[in-house]
């Protein structure tokens, strides 16, 4: 073992702990490789740091304390970035949990498959917290601690004792309790709790809040399963003990989600509960057969929308079943026997909520001799109180039961409240009638639907049904890949670290997983050169490894191996003629040493550069590049050499961070030289987050040279700067089969030139080949409006950023022109909020300060020129404060 450097890391850990099989990349003394040999390891034999660690249950009382005993005794021995993996005994294949598992911080949590983690019938003396998971920080007794931060949670079955209906409430315990930021929570079952499935708070155990000004961002939830539960299935915690803050628990992503609940006179509350949801996607969710005996027994509550999506859910079934009680919701009492299918209270401006291609129906419903006493409203919106609100609702399908249900409902019930309600092709059994609801009375209180002004108990005739536009998000979506039979590259954080990969991954059998495992103190890879990453290969980290570049003077030396990109296909570097076999990249960091000039000058490196065809990015963060953050080429690293063999098509890039790239943040290179449609096609950009900073110029969040057949779905874009078209925030070039929607744009434009820059710029075409959708986007100026000067008062010149503001033409969508052919476009439920008449003293629209509000924009809503070449569809688009005309 002394040739080996790792060997004088290994340990003994627990008894309990067993043999696995990996592939281990060794090298000698010197660094050379000693060849890629299959071993038998202890799992708790990895390099202090890194590597996965099994743990091994007995389906005992002794369980609970051994899994936590495990975990700290990694941690206190310097353990990070680890991966634990539960494994169940050989009998029953169950852990059995009689304490609470204390999740920490920076590592990721597993199971064998088929592990059961079985809540036992009897908890222990000490140690349960009313939950079978806990993150760290909810369970420690510490003044005002903070939150954790980053932890993986997938591919385990939690099962509770079940929720008997003499001891179930929403208080009883928990599958699992997150007091954490940056969580990931895949491919988890829970079921038979006695209280909710999963809760998020910003509280611990002992009801201790966070320290004002910190808050939970980016938590997601995709593709788990809750049954069967007493309290929530899903629920956010909306409580806060900050006053001058929204609560804790803010952008987070909750997808694909199912949530099963039998009517069966149990106890049940609501199928997912969200009492703060600003900045949340809740997407693609089915919530079935909702019993409510003496709880509300609704589908999908959402509170506090801000910049919130709430779109392709799925309610079947809501309030059946069992007495149900009065309840709060929105400041406002409902009536007992009533349920919601989906309820949402809106949140102020500039943030615009958007519920779209919802379907809301008894379908999953057995049948309810009671269903005629009970009022059932399938879709209740609801003005925060003081709030003034921008709701898009469009394309939901509402099927009623019975003469007292209510399709969809707008109310306002406070004072200096305003709803403003854009609506279009909403689909409404005729038995389910629309009711808008505004109290008499209010002073300065109004709401609008389309435009128009509604007064108080006003029944309204259901939409025209248009033609649906619906998120087509596609249904695959990578897991944490299956560890087993990976080949482990342990890296140094030293400028070795590049060529060691390299080698290694070279000797990689085919198709094995590639696991990159960072130095133990900072979890880093140090990279002085590409990694060549070959086709027919899953590439990740544990922990997202850091893929660090080398800072700039360390690079190689003139004449040595140059550095195009941080990850880089290898058709890419040898300027193939044939694309890459897929290649998958997921849960990794790749990190550039920032960017080192206004624009990137050649040679500049890049984060990913992918030159393949079927593959998946997902997961990946990627910042401070001195380029593009990620590129799909379609030539090679000369320039010139064009994939003519094989194509670029169906690419995913998926739920990843692009942010301070000192190029675009994504970007598609295929000017289709030969004129035949290009080769890079047909990919998804979806469900990820484009950070541009203010301070750097040259930072386009998303450019596709061919965008013909890509959807761009569901990401979000903030603070986009630049000159020329590197300040605009999405630009789609040969867009035909194209489908943009969804996506959520906070400023553009911002430190530019006297220019014309847009939000949204789609160059159409392709005639006959087909039509491109532009649906449900938002876009406003949150992030613009940080640079000014909201210090209030009055004054009587405007500042530089204003006066810089008021010189760039803002267009907010727009489709530009006609690439070839002809064009036709949909442009559907897009809304969009510009910067004229706000008002710099309080940060509201036409407040009546005119010392203030900011006027004299170039804002554009909506620009496009219908002729012989384009022809364009618009229906149901909200467009607020813009002034000017397109040039």
């Amino acid at each position: 073992m002394n040739k080996f450097r790792w060997a004088s890391l290994f340990m003994n850990f627990y008894s309990a702990v067993k043999l696995r099989k990996y592939f281990i990349i060794a090298f000698g003394a010197s660094g050379v490789l000693l060849g890629v040999t299959l071993y038998s390891v202890p799992c708790l034999a990895a390099p202090a740091g890194s590597g996965l660690l099994e743990i091994q249950c007995s389906n005992t009382p002794s369980d609970a304390a051994v899994i936590n005993a495990a975990i700290q005794n990694a941690v206190t021995q310097g353990y990070a970035n680890t991966g634990f993996v539960f494994k169940g005994d050989r009998r029953s294949n169950t852990c059995l949990i009689n304490q609470t598992i204390v999740l920490v911080q920076g590592h990721s949590y597993s199971g064998a498959p088929g592990t059961v983690l079985q809540q036992a019938r009897t908890p222990a003396a000490t140690g349960w917290y009313n939950a079978v998971l806990a993150t760290q920080s909810y369970v420690n007794r510490a003044p005002s601690p903070i939150a954790d931060w980053q932890l993986t949670i997938t591919n385990l079955t939690i099962r509770g004792t079940g929720p008997a209906s003499a001891s179930s409430s929403p208080t009883g315990d928990k599958g699992l309790v997150v007091r954490a930021g940056g969580i990931q929570v895949n491919n988890v079952t829970i079921r038979d709790m006695s209280g909710a499935g999963i809760f998020e708070t910003g509280y611990t155990f002992y009801n201790q809040y966070l320290p004002c000004s910190w808050s939970m961002v980016n938590d997601t939830y995709v593709n788990n399963t809750i049954e069967n539960t007493g309290g929530d299935g899903f629920q956010v915690d909306g409580r806060n003990d900050c006053p001058n803050e929204g609560p804790a628990g803010t952008d987070g992503r909750f997808v694909g989600n199912t949530i099963a609940m039998p009517s069966n006179g149990r106890v049940a509350h609501n199928g997912a509960d969200l009492e703060v949801s600003a900045g949340w996607w809740i997407l693609d969710n089915t919530i079935r057969s909702f019993d409510g005996a003496g709880y509300p027994g609704n589908g999908l509550m959402v509170a506090n929308t801000w910049m919130t999506e709430i779109d392709g859910n799925r309610i079947a079934g809501f309030g059946y079943g069992g007495a149900q009680d009065a309840t709060q919701f929105c400041g406002q009492t409902r009536p007992a026997s009533s349920g919601y299918g989906i309820e949402v209270c809106a949140g102020n401006l500039p943030g615009t909520t958007t519920i779209s291609n919802n379907v809301v129906s008894f379908a999953d419903a057995p049948s309810d001799p009671d269903y005629a006493a009970r009022q059932h409203t399938y879709l209740d919106v609801i003005a925060g109180i003081y709030n003034t609100s921008n709701v898009v609702v469009s394309q939901n399908r509402l099927d009623g039961m019975g003469k007292n249900d209510t399709g969809i409902r707008y109310d306002v019930y406070f004072p200096y409240t305003t709803l403003n309600i854009t609506s279009s092709g909403n689909r409404e059994a005729p038995w389910a009638q629309p009711l808008i609801d505004i109290s008499e009375n209010l002073p300065q209180s109004s709401l609008t639907l389309n435009g128009q002004a509604v007064g108080p108990s006003t029944h309204q005739k259901p939409d025209p049904a248009t033609d649906a536009v619906d998120a087509k998000l596609i249904s695959h979506i990578p897991t944490t890949p299956s560890y087993a039979g990976s080949a482990v590259i342990q890296c140094t954080n030293t400028t070795s670290d590049a060529k060691t990969i390299n080698e290694a991954i070279r000797r990689v059998p085919p198709g094995a997983p590639v696991l990159f495992v960072g130095d133990p103190s900072s979890n880093t890879c140090l990279l002085d050169r590409a990694v060549r990453l070959y086709g027919g290969h899953v590439y990740s980290g544990v922990n997202s490894t850091i893929m660090q570049q080398v800072a700039p003077s360390s690079e190689p030396s003139p004449g040595s191996e140059t550095m195009p990109a941080i990850l880089a296909s290898n058709s890419y570097l040898i300027s193939s003629g044939t694309a890459d076999d897929p290649i998958t990249i997921e849960n990794l960091t790749v990190q550039g040493p920032v960017p080192t000039s206004a624009t990137p000058v050649p040679g500049s490196t890049a984060g990913i550069i992918l030159r393949a065809s079927g593959s998946v990015i997902y997961n990946v963060t990627v910042s401070n590049t001195e380029a593009q953050g990620i590129l799909l080429s379609a030539y090679g690293a000369d320039g010139q050499t064009y994939v003519s063999r094989g194509s670029l098509a169906n690419n995913a890039i998926l739920y990843s961070w692009i942010s301070n790239s000192g190029g675009r943040g994504f970007e598609v290179s295929d000017a289709d030289p030969n004129g035949d449609g290009g080769v890079a096609t047909a990919g998804w950009l979806q469900n990820n987050f484009f950070s541009m900073a203010p301070s750097i110029t040259g930072s386009a969040a998303i450019y596709l040279q061919n965008g013909a057949s890509w959807s761009v779905v569901a990401n979000s874009v903030y603070s986009v700067t630049g000159a020329g078209d590197q300040g605009d925030a999405i630009v789609v070039r040969n867009a035909y089969q194209t489908v943009v929607e969804h996506n959520y744009i906070a400023g553009f434009g911002d430190n530019a030139t006297d220019a014309t820059h847009y939000g949204i710029a789609a160059w159409v075409g392709g005639g006959k080949a087909g039509a491109s959708t532009i649906a449900y986007n938002q876009v406003s100026f949150e992030d613009i409006i940080s640079d000014f000067d909201l210090q209030g008062g009055s004054r009587s010149s405007v500042t530089a950023a204003e006066d810089r503001y008021r010189r760039i033409h803002h267009i907010s969508i727009a489709i530009p022109g006609v690439t070839w052919d002809s064009g036709v476009v949909t442009l559907v439920g897009n809304a969009v909020v510009g910067m004229d008449g706000y008002d710099t003293a309080d940060g509201f629209f036409d407040n009546g300060n005119p010392s203030a509000t900011f006027t004299g924009t170039q804002d554009v809503g909506l620009s496009y020129s219908v002729g012989p070449r384009l022809a364009v569809g618009s229906a149901g688009n909200a467009v607020a404060h813009v002034q000017a005309t397109a040039p």
